[in-house]
């Protein structure tokens, strides 16, 4: 009796009990309980974290809406009117139908801009309620004009580190597009010309002018993008891996004020360098200098 045997008929353990009554033997079967290995259990939201890069024109009024889903595909969303701060902070009641549900194992953030008015998005915190972490890396701009995305999702990383592992770097198609955005004040554009270097860790460097000819380039809160070998210069498909390093030089006097510099090497390899800078003839030690470079962000 209660003896435990393993039939191939059946794909779960099953307990056999043999009963005496009036005289005839019966067989009952029960499913073993197996634990649910390698996987949390699961735990409503605590907060939610968005962060919004430190410039008025990255902020919108358009509305965002916001869905979260774990491994199993459950998920929940909610909406919010508009984002005028670089740090967003949300808890109950305004989590919409994320306020009461259940989330386990992998996360993954979806954000939708709903309008016209671009919102540039660094970074999506969750806490849950037990007090575990989970970072969603965006470095993006959400907009509907060309080359741009409205929607995007990502996956999340556990704070603890066991759900979510970094991938390995793998070599991409090569740059396709390169947009720069001028500042929106009177002052910030420049009739003179501008370079472009791009490297990444492996010193791996290519170079290209920046000049539209058909159009003015960097004039007042402009975006120009550069296309094709003739714009592209040895950047055209040039392939990156990891990390890059952009850098603008400026020829002549007139000073420029260049907010952004965007890579393009496919949806999931793109990168944004932020320079929020002037480039300028320097006059004396301090003053802004005609050559720039920063860290891009992936």
């Amino acid at each position: 009796l209660g003896d435990r045997h393993n039939l191939d008929s059946f794909y779960f353990d099953l307990f056999y009990y043999v009963n005496a009554y009036d005289g005839k033997q019966f067989c009952r079967k029960e499913e073993q309980s197996v634990p649910d290995e390698g996987i949390p259990y699961a735990h409503p939201i605590d907060e939610i974290l968005i962060q919004t890069q430190f410039l008025f024109s990255s902020f919108t009024f358009d509305d965002v809406m916001i869905e979260v889903c774990d491994e199993a595909e459950n998920c929940c969303s909610f909406t919010l009117d508009k984002i005028q701060h670089t740090m967003l902070l949300l808890s109950e009641p305004s989590l919409g139908t994320c306020n009461n549900i259940m989330l386990k194992g992998d996360l993954t953030v979806g954000l939708t801009l709903d309008g016209t008015d671009a919102w540039y998005v660094e970074t999506v915190q969750i806490k849950l309620k037990e007090g575990n972490y989970y970072t969603c890396n965006f470095y993006l701009w959400l907009d509907e004009s060309e080359g741009y995305l409205k929607s995007k999702s990502v996956q999340c990383r556990n704070g603890l580190g066991s759900l979510q592992k970094e991938p390995p770097i793998q070599a991409v198609k090569g740059i396709s597009k390169i947009s720069v955005k001028t500042s929106y004040f009177a002052m910030a554009r420049t009739d003179d010309d501008v370079s472009i270097k791009v490297c990444d860790n492996a010193e791996n460097c290519c170079y290209a002018i920046l000049d539209d000819p058909s159009k003015d380039d960097r004039e007042m809160e402009s975006l120009d993008m550069y296309t094709g070998p003739g714009m592209l210069g040895s950047c055209f498909e040039n392939t990156m891996q990891g990390e890059i390093r952009v850098t603008l030089k400026k020829g002549g006097t007139n000073g420029w004020h260049v907010d952004w510099v965007k890579i393009f090497q496919g949806q999931e390899s793109d990168y944004f360098c932020f320079f929020d800078g002037w480039l300028d003839t320097a006059i004396q030690p301090g003053d802004p200098q005609n050559t720039m470079t920063v860290k891009c962000k992936m």
